[in-house]
């Protein structure tokens, strides 16, 4: 019953890959103007902080909603590749989608949690 607790919905998933999606197409295309003067530059700028903005707002979402763990390292290491290349790399949906298939498939990331424990000893 906790496990159902925790599983996040098709409409919550819906509106958070729409927030990091849209982030991520914005830093695509900062990406692809970066070579354009002053505005390029501007867009990169904008596009970094736009990163950083859509994950506080999602990690602590996800946080508030599902508690934290190991879970959390997904979208949180793609967000800073994502963060850190100025949005130009878009990782943040894909953590995104991959944190939310582990939520919701417990056996899947206890699979997962037993791998990586094996790999890191």
């Amino acid at each position: 019953k906790m496990d159902e607790d925790k599983k996040i919905s098709l409409p919550e998933i819906i509106i958070m890959v729409m927030l990091t999606g849209g982030a991520d197409l914005f830093g695509i295309i900062a990406g692809l103007a970066f070579g354009i003067l002053v505005i390029g530059q501007i867009l990169i700028i904008t596009s970094f902080f736009i990163s950083i903005s859509v994950w506080l707002i999602v990690q602590s979402w996800l946080i508030f909603r599902t508690g934290v763990g190991l879970k959390d390292l997904w979208y949180s290491g793609a967000s800073l590749i994502d963060i850190f290349t100025g949005g130009a790399v878009p990782f943040q949906t894909p953590g995104l989608l991959i944190r939310y298939f582990l939520t919701n498939n417990p056996k899947v990331a206890k699979v997962v949690g037993a791998i990586k424990g094996k790999t890191a000893k």
